[in-house]
């Protein structure tokens, strides 16, 4: 049986594991695919290039799954779709797209959160009820707080990165890899800078 977890969020964090092991606990494979695309209010909202948001999810399942990477399976929908400029795709054809891809016997079901779980949602979205009646749905139990867009808030308040602590709480929320990847290649505008050696003078 496998289970799908997809979204836009970026970076993934520790609440992305936590949902992640959840959903190791119940299904053989879990397959993880950020969104080629993203609309609020019907228009298309601007994320990184949909390489830059691969190489990060490997980076993260690198780091937070590395004894079951092998039950983690990463797809680029962006890639596989062919989603040109003016294409508008939704999470119902996406799982539809995934579903047409696995062995017939195959079930797929998809990982909602608690803003579905309990209709915290702002509005319906697309096919919501198909969603629910064709891929049996797989609540969360339990849901990390850390939100990317925390991250990405906290990312603007601090894009020199000096004190440890600082370096500490991203590390702790992205992991290792992942977070040297953000500092190498000046991710979201975060400079990692380097303590000057203390000169004593005799």
């Amino acid at each position: 049986m496998n289970g799908c977890q997809a979204n836009c969020s970026h970076p993934h964090h520790i609440g992305h594991f936590s949902a992640i092991s959840q959903m190791l606990e119940e299904y053989d494979i879990v397959i993880v695919f950020p969104y080629p695309k993203k609309y609020v209010d019907g228009k298309q909202e601007m994320l990184p290039p949909i390489s830059q948001r691969m190489k990060m999810l490997e980076l993260f399942c690198i780091d937070f799954f590395p004894k079951v990477i092998d039950r983690i399976c990463l797809i680029n929908l962006a890639a596989e779709m062919s989603m040109g400029t003016n294409n508008i795709a939704h999470t119902y054809d996406y799982l539809t797209h995934i579903k047409n891809k696995l062995p017939k016997k195959s079930t797929l079901r998809v990982c909602l959160g608690f803003d579905s779980q309990y209709f915290l949602q702002k509005e319906k979205f697309y096919n919501e009820d198909l969603i629910k009646k064709e891929f049996s749905p797989f609540y969360l139990q339990e849901e990390n707080k850390i939100k990317s867009e925390d991250l990405r808030h906290f990312f603007v308040m601090h894009k020199n990165i000096r004190s440890k602590k600082e370096e500490n709480y991203i590390r702790y929320a992205v992991g290792n890899s992942l977070s040297e990847h953000i500092f190498k290649n000046n991710l979201y505008g975060v400079n990692k800078i380097k303590n000057k050696p203390c000169i004593i003078k005799k």
